[in-house]
């Protein structure tokens, strides 16, 4: 559970602390006071990043760094977690993450504030590209799952060196040779990102298809997880011989075209409205709430899989939702029981309060601050 947050010049706040309880915080208010952006802090205190933007824009504007510190309790005891970021070098920006006031590096930090966030914006992973829903998945794991963790870094690190290489090629220059050992290091991390995904996603499906029923949606929902290249039966090993195999196929057209076109970072889950797909069988109604029950979902499975409930933050919950829809959310909500912060304009008159108002002192620069 996330007892306060410490936020120093972060997006429109200089200063800011906010205090919470267990069960349902609410933050009502009007629109660019910076409700959005605390919900954020809290993500980048889980995650150490957030989709939504880079670390950049991020930092007040006239400030150089941000600092964000949290205090967690479990019944595995109490921490303190900090992450602050400063500039950099090439990269712009860096982080540094303290656990209990020592630096720790990722895979120490990751998975202490487990967290599932809903924002606006976020209908993007029904309509979006399949590049959405693979963050999404990913962003999952990542908070459990040392060897996912690292297959990630070291896949987009040789799928980078592996583009920039068949660029050489396709004009002529470089050594065939080298892409051989890239396509050996993609083979090796693609399988187990895909192994993994592929296990996910089933577990996801079932409680997917439960969470449908749950909030009333019309039709079934499931996932359906299309890996590249696909597997016919999928197996242990059987990810990295297909992975191998494929890679040794496309090795001439990836030549010519310049681009890998092989490998989990060309993979799509579809989520299925019924027979359909839901980009184009729900109403955008209802892929709200898809996404809602999703979110929901990805909640369940983390406390499966951690042993430790999530905190959800859910941003601007009940705008575009009916009030049958907002009032059976709300029970779902209290059924399960997590930490959950909501935000919006003003709560629902068709439904019946819940939860407690969040506690919040905040110092912010509306007028040169970063919305």
């Amino acid at each position: 559970m996330l007892n306060d947050i410490i936020i120093h010049d972060f997006r429109n706040y200089a200063r800011a602390t906010a205090h919470f309880s267990a069960g349902i915080n609410v933050l009502m208010g009007s629109n660019g006071i910076g409700k959005s952006n605390l919900l954020e802090a809290v993500l980048l205190l889980s995650l150490t990043k957030s989709p939504r933007a880079p670390y950049g824009d991020q930092v007040r504007w006239g400030e150089s760094h941000f600092d964000l510190t949290g205090s967690i309790s479990s019944t595995n005891g109490s921490h303190s977690l900090q992450i602050s970021v400063t500039p950099g070098s090439a990269s712009g920006y860096r982080k540094q993450l303290h656990l209990d006031e020592t630096r720790v590096g990722g895979s120490t930090y990751l998975g202490h504030l487990p967290s599932v966030s809903f924002f606006p914006g976020d209908l993007a992973i029904v309509q979006g590209s399949p590049s959405i829903r693979r963050q999404m998945l990913d962003m999952l794991l990542v908070q459990h799952d040392y060897q996912v963790r690292s297959a990630l870094l070291e896949y987009r690190r040789a799928l980078e060196q592996k583009n920039r290489c068949l660029t050489d090629l396709r004009i002529g220059r470089g050594d065939p040779a080298v892409l051989d050992s890239y396509n050996f290091q993609i083979a090796t991390h693609g399988a187990l990102i895909q192994r993994q995904r592929q296990r996910t996603l089933a577990l996801l499906g079932e409680l997917l298809a439960e969470e449908a029923g749950f909030l009333g949606l019309p039709f079934s929902l499931s996932l359906n997880y299309q890996a590249n290249p696909p597997v016919t039966e999928p197996g242990e090993g059987s990810w990295d011989l297909n992975l191998r195999n494929h890679l040794a196929m496309a090795k001439r057209e990836e030549i010519a075209r310049g681009v890998a076109l092989v490998g989990p970072h060309r993979d799509e889950v579809a989520i299925m409205a019924g027979n359909h797909n839901a980009k184009i069988g729900a109403s955008q109604g209802q892929q709200r709430t898809i996404v809602l029950a999703m979110a929901l979902v990805r909640a369940r499975y983390l406390e499966s899989v951690i042993g430790r409930d999530p905190i959800l933050l859910l941003d601007d919950l009940f705008s575009e939702l009916d009030a049958r829809t907002c009032k059976v959310l709300t029970q779902r909500l209290i059924t399960l029981g997590y930490q959950a912060v909501i935000t919006g304009t003003e709560w629902p008159t068709t439904v019946p309060a819940a939860g407690t108002c969040l506690s919040f002192d905040a110092e912010t620069a509306l007028a040169g601050g970063r919305s």
